[in-house]
């Protein structure tokens, strides 16, 4: 996983990934490869997995089977 550091700066890390994957789920739902291929210019594969492994885990996706899913909580 590639996160900003010393080495590696904000714009090579996965952070700066995420805001391109939330924009296109908020706007509709995908299947994962779908959306790979939707940003895979703008990102590599790794990148990408990582990306979405990030996302998950942080709770603001979901995947339900083979489709991706933006997760909107509230917090009240």
């Amino acid at each position: 996983m590639r996160l900003p550091n010393k080495i590696i700066s904000y714009k090579e890390s996965i952070i700066s990934k995420m805001p391109i994957l939330l924009k296109k789920l908020n706007a509709k739902s995908f299947e994962v490869i779908e959306l790979y291929n939707d940003v895979r210019d703008k990102m590599s594969f790794s990148d990408y997995q990582d990306t979405l492994v990030a996302l998950y885990i942080l709770g603001k996706i979901e995947l339900i089977g083979e489709v991706l899913y933006y997760v909107e909580r509230n917090i009240l």
